[in-house]
C-alpha cells in the first residue's frame, strides 16, 4: 500500500509499517523537524521493521531508540530491542 502524508503534519491513522524509505529527506529539515519525524516513525515502524535513510543522513546519536545495522551492501535502522 502506498500512502502520502506531510511528514511534519499529523500522522493520525497511519498504519504500522514494515519498511520506510526516507532517503534524502531529513537533511533538508531543521533539527527540530527531524526529531519530530523520527518520533513519529517510532510509533509506526514495527519492531522488526526497517528504516532506510540517504547515505548522508543518520539518526542522531542522542536517540538510543534506533539501532544502525550495517551489512555488506547497505545500512539501515531498526527500533532498538529492549533488554528484558
Amino acid at each position: 500500500m502506498v500512502q502520502e502524508l506531510n511528514l511534519v503534519g499529523d500522522w493520525g491513522g497511519f498504519p504500522a509499517a514494515d519498511v520506510v524509505f526516507l532517503r534524502n529527506v531529513l537533511r533538508y529539515m531543521s533539527p527540530d523537524a527531524q526529531q519530530s519525524v523520527l518520533q513519529k516513525l517510532k510509533s509506526v515502524l514495527k519492531p522488526d521493521g526497517y528504516l532506510f535513510l540517504g547515505a548522508q543522513e543518520t539518526v542522531p546519536e542522542t536517540d538510543p531508540d534506533f539501532t544502525l545495522v550495517v551489512t555488506e551492501k547497505a545500512g539501515y535502522y531498526q527500533i532498538a530491542r529492549k533488554s528484558a
